[in-house]
């Protein structure tokens, strides 16, 4: 591995989840506050990164009461990058900041992890983030989750 690589979720994804349930889950109104300015200032970080020749992968630690806020951080690289970027930044920069070959690629030798989308996210990028119903994912070749299931391994004799 080479060069100078970030991950979003630490510019991005927390801020984005707690600007989304924060009030949920009984963050304070100074806090919000506080939240949304560090959302903002994690935006222009992002864009920043990029001027300067940083590669921009995508990442997130999320959990507990913010595991369903996960895909959030999606739509704000989006918005930061570009659909295009983001694709690149959660396939083939993440596989190049792991130092991984066969990830992040389709072809002979890579892994066969896989998301089907129900659509072209570089014209329609929500169909990354949207509802299962929109998307299929595959995990050496064999279809791991279902609509609105977690990621679960499903047994290998299923026909999907």
């Amino acid at each position: 591995m080479t060069g100078t690589f970030v991950g979003e979720a630490g510019a991005t994804g927390e801020t984005t989840a707690f600007a989304n349930v924060g009030a949920e889950l009984g963050l304070a109104p100074v806090a919000q506050a506080k939240n949304r300015e560090v959302l903002d200032a994690g935006r222009a970080a992002i864009g920043l990164a990029r001027e300067a020749g940083v590669r921009i992968g995508f990442g997130t630690d999320l959990m507990g009461p913010l595991d369903g806020e996960q895909l959030h951080g999606l739509r704000l690289q989006a918005e930061v990058e570009g659909p295009l970027a983001l694709l690149r930044a959660a396939t083939s920069v993440n596989a190049e900041l792991l130092g991984r070959d066969d990830l992040g690629r389709i072809g002979p030798g890579a892994v066969a992890d896989l998301l089907v989308l129900d659509g072209d996210p570089l014209q329609d990028p929500s169909v990354l983030w949207g509802g299962p119903d929109r998307r299929a994912v595959f995990q050496g070749g064999i279809r791991v989750a279902e609509q609105g299931a977690r990621l679960v391994l499903l047994p290998r004799t299923a026909t999907r």
